[in-house]
């Protein structure tokens, strides 16, 4: 994937290093791929081992040099039983706070998975939270963990726009890190500025607007599909998410 021989193990020395020094967060994150789909829950391990405290599974996004590796992209039913693997972990980390916390980044139906798994009472919000109360009593105490349960809801699945931009090193302020639409530059204009006024951000935060599938399943306020890969395969950053493995549920009468 990076094409670059000897990246895995200075990415290994990275992690060792940065455990060494006391460093509280390390993240690190593996691109799920048909090569390496057998090797989710040995990788999971490897990073706790050296020492890392969050874990994110990836998937192939076709953007940037993803297009032309997107034919490594896996099949519906090997997506799922990965995002099983990963949530076993995820379930441990949450409820008996112990072990590294795994996350999945590009693949919000994770959030319907656990949801289902756990009739409800533990899914992954905006792919950075828990929406499990045991976690954030044991950090910040009741008053935090019932704000965070309250809205996980309305600020679940892909965070592009709601609580989460990307930022280039030119400044520039872009929807999410695989999508190279500039909204403004933080050299030229406030982030709030910005933040509040684009047109393109304020489109896509239209959450209710959703389409397609995404419409339909039960699950779009806690899942909702990656925004940028509907742009991208559907010209519409509203559209479906047709990287789902699952479809729409829909109970509701239509």
């Amino acid at each position: 994937m990076r094409n670059t021989p000897g990246s895995f193990e200075a990415a290994v020395h990275a992690i060792k290093n940065c455990s060494q020094i006391g460093f509280e967060e390390i993240a690190t994150t593996m691109t799920l791929h048909s090569k390496n789909v057998d090797q989710v829950k040995e990788t999971i391990d490897l990073a706790e081992e050296l020492g890392a405290t969050r874990f994110y599974l990836n998937r192939l996004i076709p953007a940037g040099r993803g297009k032309e590796a997107i034919h490594l992209d896996v099949k519906p039913k090997e997506k799922v039983k990965a995002l099983k693997t990963l949530y076993k972990q995820f379930h441990k980390s949450v409820t008996k706070t112990e072990g590294i916390q795994c996350y999945a980044r590009g693949m919000t139906y994770y959030a319907r998975l656990g949801y289902e798994l756990s009739n409800g009472r533990l899914f992954t919000v905006s792919e950075a939270l828990s929406g499990h109360e045991k976690m954030f009593q044991k950090k910040y105490g009741k008053v935090i963990s019932k704000i965070v349960n309250k809205l996980a809801a309305g600020f679940g699945g892909c965070s592009a726009g709601l609580i989460y931009a990307g930022l280039t090193p030119s400044g520039d302020l872009i929807p999410c890190v695989p999508a190279p639409i500039k909204l403004g530059n933080l050299l030229d204009q406030d982030l709030e500025e910005i933040w509040t006024n684009n047109e393109l951000l304020n489109y896509i935060r239209r959450r209710k607007d959703l389409k397609g599938a995404c419409k339909k399943c039960d699950y779009n306020d806690i899942c909702g599909g990656c925004r940028y890969t509907a742009y991208v395969l559907n010209s519409d950053w509203l559209g479906p998410d047709p990287s789902c493995p699952f479809g729409p549920k829909t109970t509701k009468p239509q």
